[in-house]
């Protein structure tokens, strides 16, 4: 099951530079980057369910790293 990633970053440091994110799976070969708009936000188009490391970079120098796992959804009662 593949599903986009739909996230913003917190607190994006301002400055001259291209602000993008990579998306890395932690025990798989997927991964995929993309633009941070200047409100934060960014996308990525079919990303399957796992345990990944997300990393924001200022052209080539790493910002933030931060670990998630994207779980199927839990049914409504």
């Amino acid at each position: 099951l593949h599903t986009p990633l739909i996230g913003r970053v917190q607190n994006a440091p301002s400055g001259a530079g291209r602000l993008w994110v990579r998306v890395l799976s932690v025990f798989g070969s997927f991964a995929r980057e993309a633009e941070i708009d200047p409100n934060g936000k960014f996308e990525i188009d079919s990303v399957p369910y796992g345990d990944y490391l997300v990393m924001v970079f200022r052209d080539f120098a790493v910002l933030k790293v931060h670990r998630f796992s994207k779980t199927v959804p839990e049914p409504g009662v």
